[in-house]
């Protein structure tokens, strides 16, 4: 019977050959068994491909961690910066998981690579378990994820769109836009300063019907003057509330369904 040397790292992947330790790490294969050489080699590479490629896709995942109570954003004017332009703390855990739950929607392994030039616009989001002190960053450049495979989508999912719009919203936040509501966070605008405190649920049942409060706090750049507003919706559908500031007409809308702003997001407007 005729033998055939075969190099002893394509044994060990084979599981049909049966090993023989020599000097010269070489072991000895009947051909009848598994066929030639390059036969071997073939189906071997194939087989390692397919296994890397499983666990590659197992690995594609946004967040190796769970549990985070903190979420960072830092928005630079350009990647290139060395501090960020914009800087929040969140530690809002309705925020911190509904903001994951879209990144999560997003695919974690895009269909291109792209090399961006030190003057794009780069927001990092860092999401952190304090407690066990780890954390996950997503970053985004000019609004788009880098995925966890370190490439990008082509196309932008609505999930992506809706994230970008989220940041958008919280950096550099804008009459007309929409923004999403984050407990506590203080958001600065050209004429004053917003903050959300939050919504408060009404249980009337049976006697009367349920209702949801959303707390909001508006003061002037100067500190001098605040307002508080209260948007209430059950029954029906939340109302705009106008409001005077600065000597200035606005009005704070929390329902609009072509920006399905209802019930996480609101937007403000200027009275002329």
């Amino acid at each position: 019977m005729d033998l055939i040397l075969i190099p002893i790292w394509i044994i060990l992947f084979s599981g049909l050959i049966t090993f023989c330790p020599s000097a010269e790490a070489d072991l000895i294969l009947d051909p009848s068994q598994a066929g030639s050489k390059d036969k071997l080699k073939s189906g071997l590479k194939k087989k390692m491909d397919s296994i890397k490629k499983v666990e590659t896709k197992m690995e594609r995942k946004w967040f190796d961690h769970a549990d985070h109570n903190l979420v960072e954003i830092r928005y630079f004017n350009q990647a290139s910066d060395k501090s960020p332009a914009v800087k929040y703390e969140i530690k809002s855990k309705a925020f911190i998981d509904f903001f994951k739950k879209k990144i999560s929607s997003i695919p974690a392994e895009g269909e291109m690579m792209i090399s961006f030039a030190p003057t794009v616009q780069l927001t990092e989001v860092i999401f952190t378990n304090t407690e066990k002190r780890v954390s996950d960053t997503v970053e985004f450049y000019d609004g788009r994820a880098k995925t966890p495979a370190t490439s990008f989508h082509m196309n932008s999912s609505n999930f992506e769109t809706q994230t970008k719009e989220i940041l958008e919203g919280l950096t550099k936040p804008e009459f007309s836009k929409k923004i999403a509501k984050v407990d506590g966070l203080e958001l600065n605008f050209k004429s004053f300063s917003l903050t959300y405190l939050g919504l408060k649920h009404t249980d009337g049942a049976p006697a009367t019907v349920s209702f949801t409060t959303h707390r909001f706090k508006v003061t002037s750049l100067d500190g001098k003057e605040s307002v508080e507003l209260e948007v209430v919706s059950g029954q029906t559908p939340p109302k705009d509330k106008n409001f005077t500031i600065g000597g200035q007409n606005f009005i704070l809308v929390s329902m609009d369904q072509d920006k399905q702003l209802h019930p996480d997001f609101f937007m403000i407007l200027q009275q002329k």
